[in-house]
């Protein structure tokens, strides 16, 4: 049976939505970057985009790059 494959770091920790704490996908993430990098949206309007689901300071942590912002070293089967 393969197994799945996931970003890992340069210590190969899991990162990103293959991380066992993410909450959110990378999809969302991307959307949520460019609302308020390309479209100027405030963190208050991305947090109502997203129907208040996504909190108003993790959404200010995913706009700073303090979170999820790694990228990956390589990918690896588990």
């Amino acid at each position: 049976m393969m197994g799945q494959s996931v970003a890992v770091n340069e210590s190969g920790y899991r990162i990103g939505e293959t991380h066992h704490r993410a909450k959110y996908s990378q999809a969302i993430v991307d959307r949520i970057r460019e609302l308020r990098e390309d479209r100027g949206y405030s963190y208050g309007q991305i947090v109502i985009r997203f129907h208040r689901v996504i909190p108003y300071r993790t959404i200010e942590k995913i706009c700073r790059y303090e979170i999820r912002a790694q990228t990956p070293e390589r990918y690896k089967r588990v």
